[in-house]
């Protein structure tokens, strides 16, 4: 299963999390339920913590990457991009391109318990919600394999 899109906090922080090959397919699917997800929040800005700490493998085309991701890095409602251990310098490099092609605010740590202090740290407003427990405390809402999505039931 290469992808998962989770809340951590329900319309504030949502966790993609990348396992094996990511496909360009992957990301289209991803662009397609996230860009939602993102949009009917009602609150100013949406992060997303990106775990990539299981990821092998991504598209080669950068040109085509930034295009399918561009829609999501660009949107104003997305807030700051937390990665988790990005895996190899290849792609830090087309993470990097991707992110500076779209101007987006984000940062890069090794844990996911820096990624909590640096979100509570960017937005006070998630104090409320502390602690994050992004490894066992957020809610599945699509898994993703090529172009097959699989889309979890949410709880109120």
């Amino acid at each position: 299963m290469p992808g998962q899109i989770s809340w951590l906090v329900k319309n504030r922080v949502v966790v993609l999390k990348y396992m094996g090959n990511v496909v360009i397919e992957e990301l289209e699917k991803i662009a397609e339920v996230g860009n939602p997800l993102i949009e009917s929040s009602d609150v100013p800005l949406v992060h997303v913590i990106i775990d990539e700490t299981e990821m092998t493998d991504h598209p080669r085309n950068v040109i085509q990457t930034i295009k399918v991701m561009n829609s999501t890095l660009s949107h104003p409602k997305l807030g700051w991009l937390i990665f988790i251990a990005i895996p190899n310098e290849i792609i830090a490099l087309v993470t990097k391109m991707a992110l500076g092609a779209a101007r987006t605010r984000h940062q890069v740590v090794n844990t996911y318990e820096e990624a909590s202090r640096t979100l509570m740290d960017v937005d006070s407003t998630l104090q409320a919600f502390a602690p994050l427990d992004i490894q066992h405390g957020s809610i599945l809402l699509y898994e993703i394999n090529g172009s097959d999505l699989i889309s979890h039931a949410i709880p109120d």
